[in-house]
């Protein structure tokens, strides 16, 4: 049975391996190909001028309705702190939805909050087909909105 003989992955010089496994024909190869490696690593990646302008898209915050460069479509707020103030607000209001959900005190709701999480709680409200309306600071149902507005047109 015949073996092909491998290359070396950086001189890409024919070799006998001592050994299975072996990638490199020499010390000096495998050093030279870690070297090599390692300056890769440490360079930035190269991109040129056309994609870095269409990375950056204007976009308006969530919070302050003001315009900033977005650098990816997702991005919701201009800063840190506007994404931390629409959080306390969204967070502040949502006692008042489970309450009208659910038919609870406010206390009751933080403490279901509190045992459930943020998150859980909010993602229970939304599938309820509730909408948080950041100008006026609250939840709000979207179902019942256009039931009402179905039936006022009636």
């Amino acid at each position: 049975m015949s073996r092909k003989t491998p290359k070396c992955k950086h001189c890409h010089k024919a070799f006998t391996p001592a050994r299975g496994g072996t990638k490199y024909c020499s010390t000096a190869c495998r050093q030279a190909a870690y070297r090599a490696r390692l300056k890769r690593q440490q360079q930035p990646p190269v991109s040129s001028a056309s994609s870095s302008e269409a990375a950056l898209v204007v976009a308006t915050c969530a919070n302050c309705g003001g315009s900033f460069w977005a650098k990816n479509k997702r991005q919701q707020f201009c800063t840190v702190s506007c994404r931390s103030l629409y959080s306390k607000a969204a967070r502040a209001a949502l006692p008042a939805a489970l309450g009208a959900f659910y038919g609870i005190p406010e206390g009751k709701a933080l403490d279901m909050i509190d045992a459930l999480g943020m998150k859980r709680v909010r993602s229970i409200i939304e599938q309820a087909g509730y909408q948080y309306d950041h100008a006026a600071r609250r939840w709000w149902n979207v179902d019942r909105s256009l039931a009402s507005a179905k039936g006022r047109a009636a």
